[in-house]
């Protein structure tokens, strides 16, 4: 299933967020990367239909705005930046909603076959019993990953999915994401900062910048030293990684021509 958007600005008030942002996403992992206050949260919550932009976003060709609620929650899953509840729910619970459009008035066979093995693959499953405000803020986030794949998605939308994990946990759940990605034949997009991250695991990198898209295409052509520098303001050094993407080292802020005369001369005098 193809997700495309088509010249869609957005703006809160007086305040514009999107510049007529054009972009597809299709079966496989797509990263959405780019400074903080770029636009990346809004302009996934565009894609899931939660916020309604000029323009035109189409699933398989049919506008948004032509479908049902419930059509479009059964085919686009968004998880949000900030997963909090105030419900008063076991882990178990929490991923069974996920499966909400799916139920009556009795839980199916599938259904809970569904929830056990994604709580087993995400390591929840010793934890499927105790209430979500007695987790950590990484095993509450882990809980929100499995809701959302619970919903088994033709397209799965994640705002910074990895940012309350320790760093092993997010190279595991990125692993699973893009297992249940190729597995499921789904279009994933998740916002990241991490472009290590984006590099290993997503197929096309798109970068936003102040509201526009800056470049988009495979992480090779995508992720270079050059791009980094004058998006992010740091210098770093690129070299072919696992399977020949893109390994990227920081090295540090960039340094401006004014920034650098001052020392170039203080090392001729010592010369």
């Amino acid at each position: 299933m193809i997700l495309e958007a088509s010249e869609i600005p957005f703006s809160y008030g007086t305040n514009r967020v999107l510049e007529d942002l054009t972009l597809q996403l299709q079966p496989g992992m797509t990263a959405i990367i780019g400074p903080n206050a770029a636009g990346k949260s809004t302009l996934l919550k565009c894609l899931s239909g939660l916020l309604r932009p000029e323009g035109e976003v189409r699933l398989d060709g049919v506008s948004l705005s032509n479908l049902k609620q419930d059509q479009l929650t059964r085919q686009v899953s968004f998880l949000p930046q900030d997963f909090s509840t105030t419900a008063v729910l076991t882990v178990y619970e929490a991923v069974l909603l996920g499966r909400v459009h799916q139920l009556g008035w009795r839980v199916s066979d599938d259904d809970t076959r569904i929830v056990d093995q994604l709580l087993e693959e995400m390591k929840l499953a010793e934890v499927a019993d105790r209430f979500l405000n007695e987790l950590s803020g990484g095993q509450r986030q882990l809980v929100a990953i499995a809701q959302s794949l619970a919903r088994e998605p033709e397209v799965l939308l994640l705002d910074e999915p990895t940012s309350n994990l320790d760093l092993r946990r997010q190279y595991e759940v990125c692993t699973l994401i893009r297992r249940l990605t190729d597995s499921r034949g789904i279009s994933t997009a998740l916002a990241v900062h991490d472009l290590n991250l984006a590099s290993r695991y997503a197929d096309w990198v798109y970068v936003i910048q102040e509201g526009r898209l800056r470049c988009g295409g495979e992480p090779q052509s995508v992720l270079t030293e050059a791009m980094i520098a004058d998006v992010y303001g740091v210098e770093t050094h690129v070299s072919p990684g696992q399977e020949g993407r893109p390994l990227i080292t920081v090295l540090g802020p960039v340094v401006s021509d004014s920034a650098q005369a001052p020392r170039e001369q203080d090392a001729g005098d010592d010369v």
